[in-house]
């Protein structure tokens, strides 16, 4: 899916995937700022379930299970997590903006949550 086309498919992912470009659109007009930036931050490839995992570490619970992703909520914000073997740079960037989480706080909730972290 390239940013700026619409998704003809209405699953619960591809709505996800929407709002995603709609948020890396909104911090870059070039669309290549979440992927420079998870590079220069050195964020790890990171799965749909690792994520999830991480989120409920920082309080959010799971609200649904949709097909092909997860919505988490914590007080007022709700986060869709796509379930992929490996979320792209720029839907990591999407979930970390919506979670209001930043990179060192992902990076950190994702060492406790991974199995024989600290």
């Amino acid at each position: 899916m390239k940013l700026g086309t619409k998704s003809l498919d209405i699953s619960p992912g591809a709505a996800f995937l929407d709002e995603a470009e709609s948020h890396i659109r909104d911090i870059s007009a070039s669309g290549r700022l979440a992927a420079e930036w998870t590079r220069a931050l050195h964020l790890p490839a990171v799965s749909g379930l690792e994520c999830v995992q991480a989120l409920r570490g920082a309080g959010f619970q799971v609200q649904a299970r949709l097909p092909g992703c997860v919505e988490l909520f914590r007080n007022q914000l709700v986060v869709q997590v796509p379930l992929a073997n490996q979320l792209s740079p720029d839907v990591l960037v999407a979930v970390m903006i919506k979670a209001c989480i930043g990179p060192k706080e992902l990076l950190d909730l994702l060492e406790t949550s991974r199995p024989g972290g600290p």
